[in-house]
């Protein structure tokens, strides 16, 4: 390999370290990380004016462009076209 080949290569390795280090997403998909955080006992889950849920972050989430498709159920096929 030439020097050339070699400064290229140790850039583009340079490149990819860092972008790993600081985390960097490589598609917009990845740009948010949902992090769960543990508390003790049982959530409120059945009241939304509790103080724990005071607690909670709110976050915005972008929707999905389409709708999924329904599941199948087990051993059948999508219809074909």
């Amino acid at each position: 390999m030439t020097k050339r080949h070699l400064l290229s290569f140790a850039l583009i390795l340079a490149v990819a370290v860092a972008l790993t280090f600081f985390k960097v997403p490589l598609a917009s998909s990845q740009g948010l990380t949902l992090v769960a955080a543990q508390v003790s006992g049982d959530l409120p889950v059945t009241n939304p004016d509790a103080a724990l849920w005071q607690k909670a972050t709110a976050v915005l989430t972008a929707r999905l462009g389409r709708p999924a498709p329904p599941p199948f159920p087990s051993g059948s096929r999508p219809p074909a076209g």
